[in-house]
């Protein structure tokens, strides 16, 4: 549930609380629903078949104060509800196109789960996320105009040149003022990456490239037909790997992803386990 407030206890009352507390554009609202039905037209093509998908109508934009009330962090800035067919977005990550752009992107994407998949394997899932949004923004900024694309791209120098951080500008997900900010969920992303380039490598006469091997998630994610996956993965790293992933995943919930992606490459012996476990370390020292 989105709200922690019980008061706000049924999806009907959660939707008139944030019909009354958004705020949308006119070029907000044009860019969601172009997002929308072009994210929409990839996944039917990947799958030849159509996928619900959250209406535009059920996105909401909310001011960062408004999420402080009902007890949301300043570091919260999205989030999706399947059981009311709503997505959130804090109004930072709605404050220039690219950024809504990652945003609804991201949501969506884990809105159109399945809904198995998401419960069984909840880091996985981040991770395919990020991967499918990282792709999916990139070809989406590649069918706007030429003159959209370069005034984007000078923005985002600017930006990165003037917070001073080092940081490629294609792993860069948005930039709002003075944050500019890479891929969330790092960990599950390197993880799953890792996942593909080790598929990629057991089987190269089947996939000839690592997104190749990335589509057998992708497919998982979108229908949660995981078989040919479960097979490629205990081949790949020895049997009843599949179950192990399934079985982490539902032990380490309420963990910090970190730890368990740290975990996991360790476990299958993926070349991002030193980086992962430095990660860990670093982060229970800011921690401690």
């Amino acid at each position: 549930m989105f709200f922690k407030n019980r008061a706000v206890n049924s999806a009907k009352k959660m939707q008139e609380v944030l019909t009354h507390l958004s705020s949308i554009q006119p070029w907000q609202d044009a860019v969601i629903k172009n997002v929308l039905r072009f994210l929409n037209n990839k996944v039917k093509h990947l799958l030849s078949e159509e996928k619900t998908i959250v209406p535009s109508r059920n996105l909401f934009i909310i001011p960062r104060e408004s999420l402080a009330k009902h007890g949301y962090g300043s570091m919260w800035i999205g989030g999706y509800m399947p059981k009311a067919n709503l997505i959130v977005l804090s109004n930072q990550l709605a404050s220039n196109q690219f950024a809504l752009v990652h945003g609804v992107i991201h949501e969506t994407t884990h809105f159109m789960a399945e809904k198995e998949w998401q419960k069984n394997f909840w880091h996985l899932e981040e991770g395919v996320t990020c991967e499918i949004t990282r792709r999916t923004q990139k070809q989406y900024v590649q069918q706007m105009s030429e003159e959209s694309r370069r005034v984007l791209r000078k923005n985002l120098i600017h930006a990165i040149r003037e917070t001073g951080i080092i940081i490629p500008i294609e792993d860069v997900a948005y930039v709002s003022g003075n944050l500019v900010c890479p891929y969330t969920y790092r960990s599950e992303h390197i993880l799953t990456l890792d996942l593909c380039t080790a598929i990629k490598k057991r089987f190269p006469k089947k996939f000839s490239t690592e997104a190749e091997a990335f589509g057998v998630f992708e497919e998982a994610h979108f229908t949660g037909e995981t078989h040919f996956l479960e097979h490629l993965l205990d081949c790949t790293f020895g049997k009843r790997v599949f179950r192990f992933l399934s079985e982490i995943n539902q032990k380490a919930k309420g963990h910090m992803g970190d730890i368990i992606c740290a975990h996991i490459a360790e476990k299958l012996h993926l070349p991002s386990r030193h980086f992962l476990q430095t990660r860990v370390v670093t982060m229970l020292t800011k921690i401690t």
